[in-house]
């Protein structure tokens, strides 16, 4: 999957429609409670990746998700 289209569907998922998600943007003024089991399903059906409740936590940017993937070997074009 390419960086792009994971930022879409991360978009999709948290239905922020107000501009576009990059790596700097703050998860912490988009998401809620919903919006971050959407964002574990999000990894879990794409990716294959569980996340553990103190990674969820420390999640606080974009660049904080794409860091665990790349931590799990998963690398986005």
């Amino acid at each position: 999957m390419k960086r792009n289209e994971f930022l879409d569907k991360l978009s999709e998922v948290l239905e922020y429609k107000e501009q576009a998600l990059t790596e700097k943007s703050d998860l912490t003024e988009i998401w809620d409670s919903m919006g971050q089991i959407d964002v574990i399903s999000l990894l879990d059906d794409e990716f294959d990746v569980t996340l553990e409740l103190e990674e969820l936590d420390a999640i606080i940017t974009v660049q904080d998700i794409l860091n665990i993937l790349a931590s799990r070997k998963i690398t986005l074009e």
